[in-house]
């Protein structure tokens, strides 16, 4: 995946939820390279897709979503490679990453549901799994606490001219889903996990796809050689 050059560009954003508490975010590139950012709360998965139809405006190139878009058959207590190296790289927030079996319905079953969803409409579509708490970790060296902080980070690592209102933790999720999932593809992601951990040979129900990450900080380091 090569560094692409400026035009337009549209990327989904998916932070699944229960009743009422579905997040949406599409964030769009113009061609002078602005950043807009939509964001919404919906109550399904029919929904949610229905409003990325309505306010992409073209083809999405990609979609961020956080959800397991590869599932592990080796482990008997459903944790993938991937899952085990984040807990031992980012210590303090190891309690964000939960085995497969462990996980909340509103995660596997809605953000895969989307994710066929997607693939069905635009068989090209990128799909970057998330993990919007890790990564906050990761790029922030903050704990994730949602409030009006980690939206002011946000948004300053957007550079967006226009300022976006943010209504809760399900929309933020989304929004930093689908901008970092831009920014992967924009200059190159430095790690894609997808493609590190594939010896346990997990299946794939949509195909192929990817879990962009950032290269590790000393912090991170230290932190994961103090794991035992």
């Amino acid at each position: 995946m090569g560094k692409r050059e400026s035009s337009p560009l549209t990327v989904l954003g998916y932070d699944p939820g229960g009743r009422g508490s579905h997040g949406a975010a599409v964030v769009s590139r113009e061609s002078d390279g602005n950043l807009t950012v939509k964001v919404a709360t919906v109550s399904s998965v029919a929904e949610i897709f229905t409003w990325f139809e309505d306010q992409s405006g073209t083809e999405p190139f990609a979609a961020g979503i956080d959800t397991l878009l590869s599932w592990p058959i080796k482990n008997e207590a459903g944790w993938r490679e991937v899952d085990s190296y984040l807990r031992q790289t980012y210590p303090v927030v190891a309690n964000s990453v939960i085995s497969a079996n462990g996980l909340y319905g509103s995660m596997c079953l809605n953000g895969m549901s989307l994710a066929m969803k997607l693939r069905e409409k635009w068989p090209d579509i990128i799909l970057n799994e998330t993990h919007p708490k890790v990564l906050y970790y990761a790029l922030a060296n903050q704990k994730y606490k949602y409030d009006d902080q980690m939206d002011t980070w946000l948004r300053k690592e957007m550079k967006t001219r226009e300022r976006f209102q943010v209504s809760n933790d399900n929309e933020w999720d989304a929004a930093i889903s689908a901008w970092y999932t831009l920014v992967s593809i924009d200059q190159e992601a430095p790690r894609d996990l997808a493609d590190e951990f594939q010896a346990e040979n997990p299946i794939h129900p949509v195909g192929k796809v990817h879990f962009y990450w950032p290269k590790l900080t000393n912090t991170a380091k230290n932190q994961g050689a103090n794991v035992t």
